[in-house]
């Protein structure tokens, strides 16, 4: 029971007590969006930059099924990528995990 206790108190709270009205970093990666204005070319570097091939350049998406959020994609498309903080990106379709 002591050894417990230790932890806990090393430790913290290692629970979220309100879903709701959670402030995430900045920092958290989440849900892309996507510019419509990225051409052929940068869809072709952007699928060659990918290290997990999440990225298809026709049509241009990105399957979050197989995307690790290195945030690469971002940083090579000149703003055309951002990944936002939206957190909520969990379905049971994997047809829903691939964002145009």
């Amino acid at each position: 029971m002591l050894k417990e206790l230790k932890i806990l108190f090393r430790h913290g709270k290692q629970y979220i007590s309100d879903l709701e009205g959670v402030q995430l970093t900045p920092l958290f990666r989440g849900l892309p969006q996507i510019d419509n204005s990225i051409t052929a070319s940068e869809a072709k570097e952007l699928v060659a930059l990918c290290p997990t091939s999440a990225i298809n350049a026709f049509p241009f998406s990105i399957n979050l099924a197989k995307c690790v959020f290195c945030k690469e994609c971002e940083f090579q498309s000149a703003g055309k990528i951002k990944f936002t903080n939206h957190h909520k990106i969990a379905t049971n379709d994997l047809n829903r995990l691939i964002i145009k």
